[in-house]
């Protein structure tokens, strides 16, 4: 037994720990198995060499040390390639964005992210003019594959108060304030960005972008908030809030927006995709093109007037096309998803005859697969779109595929239908591991769900049935006589070798075993066989071959143990002990006169049984005398009397003659 107890704790304790790293070991933002390291605030420029063109980023110090070698020192990178090796993790330190300028300061390299996550970007203040991870991407520069989850933004202090005006800042972009003539490719954000100082162009991703820049394959989960001050708007975009002066090659393809927008805001323009794109000079007719992009939410609050607020996007010259948005929940109804705005001098109108059914529809199943055969017929080179967790995402974007349940599905096959076989301790830790299984793991999280199928394989191998139902077999014991002596040896034997394989460590699953302990127990007392008996010849010490009279009693005394005494047989049949009494001293037994009425006239034999033997004897029934004729002993004399009076008159007739 301290064996087996051993080894269910070790099951269960096994089933625990688990269930303890599946649930806790991994983040739930994480991709498991990653190298995530966190910052202390500091920089470390040792990683830097002025002859090599590939550099790899291994720690947060190493990235944050980017920023003086572009801003300060004015090496842009370009031509070279920097490659982040690590997930890394930010702390909330406050970030000096990654360049100043347009040319002179910028980041003009490649930069890879490799699909790793920069967590916790926080910018609470500023003294650079710029809040992203990138200040300023220009010069060809490229940006892919950086995915940053969580960033804090913010153009307040802690107390809500605006900042000083040190921080002149215009552009408050997620993953970059200014792009010019850059590329951002396979790229996404998710945060907050929360302004309270007004003229501030925001975005979720790049803030404005300006030149042949070109956004491919991102998206943004931000959440966005423009609240009134006594200065003037915002401009805010999902994506991208201003683009200026475009060029032909100009683009956002193949992107989405699922985050939030909320203003407060006069004379403001919003797009959930792009907020505005507008040329200084109006007759280059260069605009940008938004084509097969996704606004995945109906979550854009304007409380501002005069606004012009668009699902998808405001454009000038040039009308998006394959693009589709949300249906609208929204009891503040926003009228358009894609505005066509002229300008005059400093005002903007739109064009109320632009028929936005050319540019896309209206999605009211975001899961609809039609959507992704749609969605890839025109999809930009190398992008693939797949149903997400929520609506349709990239095949790269792992936050945002769910991640597969196959395995986890074909697992809970096995569970059986009926638990209730099983001992509530294994029953409860396969229960455990059941409910712990999250649905809406994404991909990155995969190790998390297969985690789920080692804890419930875990749980079921550690099942263990409860124990049979013995009740029966207790109750045909109970019928087992207290002294099995007085049976012959080979019926008891039979009786004690089914009593002496009874197995109580049996289990529910083997029921039928033990209800056969029950048949072979009936099966083994139905034929106990008792012993012959040697039985003693007692004797009848008194009425032994009496004559009884009807109407009379009979008394016939045995010299057998009273005690021992069983029944009385007349002429071999068992007589009812209601014509009968049986008293002590040895053996008496008295026989009722209304039993000896029904007897026959003639012998009888009695036989007074007892444990260890028997006593009998015969005994008569004689006539009864008729009733007017007295005693039957008168006879004699009556007859003497008369011969005796025949004698005389004999004699004296004698003497006469």
């Amino acid at each position: 037994m301290k064996v087996e107890n051993r080894k269910k704790q070790t099951s269960i304790i096994l089933v625990t720990l688990i269930l303890l790293i599946v649930m806790t070991v991994f983040p739930s933002n994480v991709l498991a198995g990653t190298v995530i390291d966190k910052w202390d605030g500091t920089s470390d420029e040792s990683w830097y060499d002025e002859n090599k063109s590939e550099f790899h980023i291994n720690t947060a110090e190493q990235l944050a040390s980017l920023e003086h070698f572009v801003g300060d020192l004015n090496k842009n990178f370009k031509g070279k390639t920097i490659y982040l090796d690590v997930d890394l993790d930010l702390g909330g330190h406050n970030w000096v964005s990654i360049g100043k300028g347009a040319s002179d300061g910028c980041f003009a390299g490649v930069f890879d992210g490799q699909g790793h996550q920069i967590y916790n970007l926080t910018s609470k203040s500023t003294t650079s003019g710029y809040h992203g991870l990138f200040g300023a991407v220009s010069m060809g520069g490229v940006v892919k594959n950086t995915h940053i989850v969580d960033a804090d933004f913010i153009t307040a202090d802690n107390g809500g108060n605006s900042l000083p005006d040190k921080d002149t800042s215009t552009c408050f972009g997620i993953l970059a304030d200014w792009a010019n003539n850059a590329t951002i490719i396979n790229c996404s954000t998710s945060g907050k960005i929360k302004s309270t100082t007004g003229e501030k162009i925001l975005s979720g991703l790049v803030a404005s972008c300006t030149g042949s820049t070109q956004i491919i394959g991102c998206s943004s989960s931000a959440k966005i908030e423009s609240y009134k001050t006594e200065k003037i708007a915002d401009v805010i975009g999902g994506l991208v809030g201003q683009w200026e002066n475009p060029e032909e090659s100009s683009k956002i393809v193949d992107s989405w927006f699922d985050g939030s927008i909320y203003n407060e805001y006069d004379e403001t323009i919003i797009g959930g995709i792009l907020g505005f794109d507008y040329d200084n000079n109006l007759t280059d007719e260069k605009y940008v093109e938004i084509k097969n992009c996704f606004m995945a939410t109906d979550q854009i609050i304007d409380k501002g007037k005069g606004n012009i607020v668009s699902w998808v996007a405001s454009f000038m010259g040039k009308a998006p096309s394959y693009c589709y948005w949300a249906k609208n929940n929204q009891s503040n109804t926003i009228e358009r998803a894609i505005s066509k705005v002229t300008v005059s001098g400093i005002n903007a109108n739109v064009d109320s005859s632009f028929n936005q059914s050319q540019s896309g529809e209206e999605v009211v199943n975001l899961k609809d697969m039609n959507l992704i055969e749609k969605l890839n017929k025109q999809a930009f080179p190398n992008i693939t779109w797949v149903m997400g967790m929520k609506h349709p995402v990239f095949k790269t974007d792992l936050k945002n595929t769910g991640a597969d349940y196959s395995k986890v599905d074909s697992i809970l096959t096995k569970v059986p239908a009926d638990l209730n076989v099983y001992t509530e301790e294994s029953k409860n830790a396969l229960k455990s591991a059941i409910d712990s299984i999250d649905r809406n793991k994404n991909s990155m999280q995969q190790d998390i769900v297969d985690g789920y199928v080692i804890a419930i394989e875990n749980a079921l191998e550690n099942l263990k049935y409860r124990g049979a139902d013995y009740s029966e077999v207790d109750i045909a014991l109970s019928k087992v006589p207290n002294d099995l002596s007085v049976y012959t040896d080979s019926s008891r034997e039979a009786l004690e070798t089914v009593i002496n394989g009874i197995d109580r460590n049996k289990n529910v699953s083997q029921q039928e075993i033990v209800n056969g302990y029950v048949t072979s127990i009936t099966k083994a007392l139905l034929g106990l066989e008792k012993k012959a008996m040697i039985l003693n010849d007692y004797m009848i010490i008194e009425g032994a071959g009496q004559s009884v009279l009807k109407n009379s009693k009979a008394v016939f005394k045995s010299n057998a143990d009273f005690n021992k005494f069983q029944k009385v047989l007349i002429d071999n049949v068992e007589l009812d002990s209601k014509y009968y009494d049986v008293t002590n001293g040895s053996t008496i037994v008295t026989l009722h006169a209304d039993f000896i009425n029904t007897l026959s006239t003639g012998k009888h034999i009695i036989n007074i049984v007892s444990q260890d033997g028997q006593a009998k004897t015969t005994f008569t029934i004689g006539k009864n005398q008729s009733p007017d004729t007295g005693d039957i002993t008168v006879w004699p004399m009556t007859v003497l009397f008369i011969s005796a009076l025949g004698i005389l008159w004999c004699r004296c007739k004698l003497r006469k003659e």
